[in-house]
């Protein structure tokens, strides 16, 4: 089993917002094409945070280039640049910065991008509920100061490239991995001794995974106790999974399993999706990778080793786990609409909430996790 030398120091995170550069504020940039949402994101944080606002995805990227921002939100629907690809070229320019996507579009093909592209921290709706926004801004500005003290105690590594921040044309599939100019992780990894579950995965799956990974360890589960068992006798970094027709039970173990054990990837195969599921698993789940079937082979290598590069870097730099924090608490949307302005014509998701509850089951879910003893663990207790 890899090692690594350094110990997470908690203490020395949670004291990451309280030290930041005397006199100056966390920063955050919000983009928007629309004056009126940026003046009102502006009056909600600009007591607490140092806010710049754009209306161009382009400018957005070169003010990344400039400075480090602590947060990034970004709408979707731009006409210039959207908000899913804004998202991924900001992820290369500037990795340590926080992504949330805003937007009053169910658009399924922007939400399956911000999550296998932007690898967004979270996905809220427009208009948004005032309690829900302002507590994730807080939370994801936190965990960005912590990003920035942990690069800055770090070696010096090299800039990432710059990007070419001339209009592209239109894309009809913004989730289109092969569009992305974000560095492709590489083909293959010395991933000889991790550990992975196929949870639900049927014997095509199963022989897939393997021809693309034959020194990893091919695990099968057929449900979610089996897949506890096996993360009880096995360090488990990778676990890709059937999503089927019990979305709700899926949801609930991967929620629990994202906030028991941050360091695990999740990869979701299924056969259809909408808006709304995508949204709880973003937020609630924190899923890695989603693929719709029928299974592409080259996409599906892509995205194995790319989970399998994630792990590893927990393992080198576990202060990343941070980033990795699930939304947990239920909340419901108030009238915040009215004083933002944020009214759309899709007037049907006003109403929704990106939490959910947490069904009967999970106490004892989570009792079963906690058994689990992993790399990660012997770290954090020392």
């Amino acid at each position: 089993m890899q090692s690594t030398a350094k110990v997470i120091d908690f203490n020395r995170i949670h004291r990451a917002s309280l030290n930041a550069t005397p006199g100056k504020k966390p920063k955050i940039l919000f983009v928007d094409d629309e004056e009126r949402i940026l003046n009102t994101m502006q009056a909600l944080f600009r007591r607490r945070y140092d806010t710049t606002t754009t209306t161009d995805g382009y400018h957005a990227l070169e003010l990344l280039q400039q400075d480090h921002y602590h947060l990034l939100i970004s709408d979707q629907r731009m006409p210039v640049m959207a908000g899913v690809d804004l998202l991924r070229e900001a992820k290369s320019v500037s990795p340590d910065t926080m992504r949330i996507l805003l937007t009053g579009y169910s658009d399924l093909a922007a939400i399956i991008g911000s999550v296998n592209d932007g690898e967004v921290f979270r996905f809220l709706n427009k208009p948004w509920n005032t309690q829900e926004f302002v507590s994730t801004v807080d939370e994801a500005v936190k965990i960005g100061l912590e990003l920035q003290e942990a690069a800055n105690e770090a070696p010096s590594a090299p800039l990432p490239p710059a990007i070419d921040l001339s209009p592209q044309p239109d894309s009809d599939h913004p989730s289109e991995p092969e569009a992305s100019t974000v560095p492709q992780p590489v083909e293959s990894l010395d991933a000889a001794d991790e550990n992975i579950i196929v949870l639900r995965g049927d014997s095509e799956i199963l022989a897939l995974i393997r021809s693309i990974l034959p020194g990893c360890r091919i695990l099968e589960a057929n449900d979610y106790d089996e897949t506890i068992n096996l993360m009880l006798r096995h360090e488990i970094g990778v676990i890709v999974s059937n999503l089927d027709d019990d979305y709700e039970d899926t949801l609930e173990f991967f929620s629990l399993l994202k906030n028991e054990h941050p360091q695990v990837v999740s990869i979701l195969l299924a056969n259809s999706g909408d808006s709304t599921t995508l949204i709880h698993l973003i937020n609630h789940a924190r899923v890695f990778r989603y693929m719709f079937k029928p299974i592409r082979e080259r996409l599906l290598k892509r995205y194995l080793n790319a989970a399998i590069e994630q792990y590893q870097t927990f393992k080198i730099a576990p202060t990343l786990l941070k980033q990795q924090k699930a939304q947990e608490k239920l909340l419901q949307p108030d009238n915040i609409e009215e004083a933002a302005q944020t009214q759309t014509a899709n007037g049907s998701d006003k109403n929704k909430s990106t939490s959910v509850p947490v069904t009967q089951d999970a106490p004892n879910l989570r009792g079963k996790m906690r058994k689990i003893r992993s790399f990660f663990s012997r770290l954090i207790s020392g």
